[in-house]
């Protein structure tokens, strides 16, 4: 194949749909028959100038390949989620409620809950505020609305 204008133009169209499909470069020389080297050339030159549909293939190629890579990597979050009935995330904080239950319940009888959560050790209340247990607010630390929910649920089960 040549490289003249008409040419260029006419592989332009194929370039953008196989970025737009998701295909490498190799994949797109393939399907045109000519050497890889020439489209890269080509794809170049769109970005020299500046080509607008350009641009908008290439995000759809990178949102496609994330796409992928998430479908890949949440397989085992799925499986989990089916064989336990929850998140990673919601069986964590299951994990920490029970694990922390005796230091919240002393939060929580304190008049003054922010007094109370900084004479925890530091790593206790970097955990419980990793896992949505302890909200700090401006200024004054506070159990979580949905940790409160937690406690009185798991207290008129006992």
């Amino acid at each position: 194949m040549t490289n003249t204008k008409e040419d260029r133009d006419a592989r332009r169209t194929v370039i953008l749909e196989g970025l737009n499909n998701g295909l490498s470069k190799e994949k797109i020389a393939e399907q045109l028959g000519i050497h890889p080297r020439m489209v890269r050339r080509d794809l170049s030159r769109m970005q020299h100038s500046k080509d607008p549909e350009l641009k908008q293939a290439q995000i759809n190629a990178r949102e496609k390949a994330l796409e992928a890579k998430e479908l890949i990597s949440n397989r085992a979050g799925e499986q989990f989620k089916r064989t336990t009935g929850m998140t990673f995330q919601e069986k964590t904080f299951s994990n920490m409620m029970s694990f922390y239950e005796p230091e919240i319940r002393q939060i929580m009888k304190a008049t003054e809950q922010d007094i109370a959560i900084r004479k925890l050790p530091s790593s206790v209340v970097k955990t419980l505020k990793r896992n949505g247990i302890i909200a700090s607010g401006w200024k004054s630390p506070q159990v979580t609305q949905k940790a409160r929910m937690h406690l009185a649920e798991s207290h008129s089960i006992k």
